[in-house]
């Protein structure tokens, strides 16, 4: 890929995507309509380069948007979708380029935006009377999913905790209050230790593969906790996310040992990982827009993409 002369507007993108690379607080849904939105914008912005050219930057700026955040499914699902309608269509001028790409976004957004909707829907009878959900992490699917129980009349309590290191569990909590959601809110140990008195465990998820769910670090050992003690547990996440079976899980990132402790001894050794691969022989259910699935349905699913 040859690399064209950098404008304001590609700078601008260009500064947007070292920001997402350190979001590690949202939910892969909001990360990708901002990741979606920073391409848009640039679109709209730059106004004096070719089809060609726009194509090339743009191209560019979507291979660092996938290295910006390697480990989500979403992402991965945008870039290729993108990036085969820009290898694949004849662009006669900027006008019918532009016109193209934001009708791409529009359809692609729209559909991702509608999908938490159509997932709780499935999800709805899964729950009994009077459950107590714990769920993990900081997932926007997963915050619409309870106010539609919610909004439903169904009666439950959600447990969930900080999601150390960057507690983004928190921000989720306060979310769900602001909602009117009954929410216990505790320290990611204590949220092991209380998985007996959970009813379901219900859990987003960030890539769907062969060999498991990429979701927050912790996630496998809830899911193992709850597989234990005959907890169902149940996966929701948007078609996207999962991958084809030929596709291994995206590596997982070792994060700045900062996070854990700011100054350390030379001799002490640091692990810090933000996502753990939960296997899907301890997944209930994995409920999509389109489907619920048996995980042999779901692995007859991956063969098939």
């Amino acid at each position: 890929m040859n690399w064209i002369d950098k404008t304001d507007a590609y700078h601008h993108a260009d500064s947007s995507i070292h920001q997402l690379a350190s979001n590690y607080t949202q939910g892969s849904l909001d990360i990708t309509i901002s990741a979606i939105n920073l391409i848009q914008q640039y679109l709209e912005a730059e106004t004096h380069q070719s089809p060609t050219d726009y194509k090339t930057s743009i191209m560019q700026l979507l291979e660092q948007i996938k290295s910006a955040q390697p480990s989500m499914a979403f992402i991965i699902t945008y870039f290729e979708n993108l990036s085969y309608l820009l290898e694949h269509s004849q662009f006669t001028s900027l006008k019918t380029f532009k016109e193209k790409i934001t009708t791409f976004h529009k359809t692609f957004l729209d559909r991702i935006k509608n999908a938490p909707y159509q997932i709780a829907d499935h999800i709805t009878s899964l729950i009994p009377p009077q459950a107590i959900i714990t769920t993990f992490s900081n997932s926007s699917t997963i915050s619409i999913i309870l106010s539609v129980l919610k909004q439903k009349g169904k009666d439950f309590i959600v447990y969930c905790s900080e999601s150390r290191p960057k507690y983004e569990g928190t921000m989720f909590a306060e979310l769900l209050c602001n909602k009117k959601i009954k929410t216990v809110l505790m320290t990611d140990a204590e949220l092991f230790s209380s998985i007996e008195e959970t009813t379901v465990l219900l859990i987003g998820a960030d890539t769907i593969c062969r060999n498991g769910i990429l979701n927050k670090i912790g996630t496998k050992s809830l899911a193992t906790l709850a597989d234990l003690n005959h907890i169902p547990v149940y996966v929701a996440c948007h078609d996207e996310k999962i991958l084809s079976y030929d596709k291994k899980s995206p590596p997982i990132v070792t994060q700045n040992s900062t996070d854990i402790l700011s100054q350390h001894p030379a001799n002490l050794l640091i692990r810090n990982h933000y996502f753990d691969i939960t296997p899907l022989s301890l997944i209930t259910k994995l409920v999509t827009q389109s489907n619920v699935y048996a995980i042999t349905e779901l692995l007859s699913t991956m063969k098939n993409k």
